[in-house]
């Protein structure tokens, strides 16, 4: 995943199906990216706070550092 488009996608397929997502952020000094799951309840309140808190990189808005990496239903 690179882009907010593809992220954004992923959420809304999600919203569609009422399905859940899983969200994958790569944090400095972890080696691997943390797993983040929100219920289809929270994906519409979800996908409006990662607009908000990352660029179209998928790079956090106040820490370049950390970065969405990978978003998939469930």
């Amino acid at each position: 995943m690179k882009t907010m488009d593809e992220l954004k996608a992923t959420c809304d397929i999600a919203l569609a199906n009422k399905r859940g997502i899983v969200v994958l952020i790569k944090l400095p000094g972890l080696e691997a990216p943390e797993e983040i799951y929100n219920p289809p309840s929270n994906v519409r309140a979800k996908r409006d706070y990662y607009t908000k808190t990352y660029k179209t990189n998928l790079r956090m808005v106040h820490n370049d550092a950390i970065r969405i990496v990978g978003c998939y239903t469930k």
